[in-house]
């Protein structure tokens, strides 16, 4: 090939690139020609496309929200199964462990679980009459009721108990929320195509003219159409920035709903044994706030002393292990000041504690509550409810039996499930 054929090629290719950026040039100046004559249109298709993708933003992230809420809820969901007096508790758990769709079961032999109920209440030198117990967690909550009726027709089983009614709410709320979902989903992209598709068919309406008189030139339908579907692309983009706008402003609030702290029973089981608790506190914090490892370590120290605990520094760098029950609980109670929690849950939170660091524990809850968080507190023990004060709901078997405020139900309860607990701990209110 000789250097003439070599440069006409080349030449030929330029051309073709010069043709294509002067085609492509004049398709974007004919959609801005086509947006510019619409005029006041512009706002009307933009706004309703961008009200109608801020209505499916906003309920499909809120249904996506509700989803995940429902999912942690059922991951805690626990079904309690108690053993018969002369079950094998080892060949109990084997068989329990071996059902289908069983995530994890916390085995509590009724000398422990004796051991910590007379902690709480001054009982007589009488024989244990507790039950071995097994708290079990399924890996989906829509598998709890199957999976307690598995465990029933066990021959070791005398009786289990779980918020059954609580499991078919979550699971219909689930159900409608996916459902819902999807509707809009589908209702939504619907009305998005129809005013993109009518918005594109008004235009080429308006310039039928214009688009006959190019076709009789012999232009190509691309390049007649080509500036209509980049003008109804123009109107989605523009329409999906503005919805971003508000979606942005729930995710916020969303956010916010997330802003809560447990304290479980066991502060011993809720660290890591092999690793320092001031390297598991900046961790936690670093989860949920960006920040540097030295300002949440800061944070913690701050958190700590607000707790009352001395000697900070030897209780960063101590492992779990080398810690009291009751320090362990205020490391716990430090993480949920340190994180600016809303809610704290608080599970039990004095089970494994002594009766002094059980009030000590309160009142560092009760703290926290005089700081505006708001406080869920899980407890059989009335030493405890005396002590917190507001309001109780009295629950059996998961359900409901009495509401009302703590002086009040202590002094004269209505129910009789309530009556039968207060007479179980003998103590007097005044």
């Amino acid at each position: 090939m000789n250097n003439d054929s070599i440069n006409s090629n080349r030449r030929s290719k330029a051309s073709i690139i010069v043709t294509d950026i002067i085609i492509f040039y004049r398709v974007l100046m004919e959609t801005i020609k086509g947006i510019t004559q619409a005029g006041m249109m512009n706002i009307f298709i933009i706004g309703t496309m961008a009200a109608i993708l801020t209505i499916f933003g906003c309920i499909f992230r809120t249904s996506i929200a509700l989803g995940s809420v429902v999912k942690e809820l059922g991951k805690v969901l626990e079904i309690s199964v108690y053993l018969k007096p002369d079950a094998n508790l080892k060949d109990a758990v084997y068989e329990v462990r071996n059902i289908p769709s069983v995530d994890r079961i916390n085995v509590i032999p009724k000398q422990k679980a004796w051991t910590n109920f007379r902690k709480t209440v001054d009982l007589p030198n009488i024989e244990n009459p507790l039950p071995d117990t097994l708290h079990v967690r399924v890996k989906s909550q829509k598998d709890i009721k199957q999976v307690a009726k598995s465990i029933e027709g066990l021959k070791e089983v005398e009786d289990v108990k779980y918020a059954h009614e609580l499991a078919e709410k979550m699971r219909e709320v689930s159900d409608i929320s996916h459902t819902a979902t999807i509707i809009i989903l589908i209702v939504s992209g619907f009305l998005t195509m129809f005013i993109i598709n009518n918005t594109i068919q008004i235009v080429i309406a308006s310039k039928r003219k214009e688009i006959e008189i190019m076709r009789l030139m012999g232009v190509s339908d691309w390049y007649i159409r080509m500036p209509f579907v980049l003008q109804g692309a123009f109107y989605g983009l523009s329409g999906t920035l503005i919805a971003i706008i508000p979606v942005l402003i729930l995710q916020r609030y969303i956010d916010k709903t997330y802003e809560f702290f447990a304290v479980p029973q066991n502060p011993m089981t809720a660290l890591d044994p092999s690793r320092k608790v001031g390297h598991q506190m900046a961790e936690f914090l670093r989860l949920h706030q960006p920040m540097a490892k030295k300002n949440a370590l800061s944070l913690c120290e701050k958190a700590l002393t607000e707790t009352g605990l001395n000697d900070i520094g030897r209780i960063l760098g101590s492992l779990p292990g080398q810690l009291s029950g009751g320090m362990l609980q205020r490391v716990l109670i430090a993480l949920a000041i340190a994180g600016n929690a809303r809610l704290i849950i608080a599970d039990e939170p004095t089970t494994a504690l002594d009766a002094v660091h059980r009030d000590q524990a309160v009142e560092q809850l009760l703290h926290l509550r005089e700081r505006g968080c708001a406080l869920l507190l899980v407890t059989h023990d009335f030493h405890v409810v005396h002590h917190a004060k507001g309001q109780v709901l009295i629950l059996k078997d998961g359900r409901m039996v009495e509401q009302g405020n703590s002086e009040e139900i202590l002094k004269d309860p209505q129910s009789e499930y309530t009556k039968a607990l207060l007479d179980a701990v003998h103590l007097e209110w005044g």
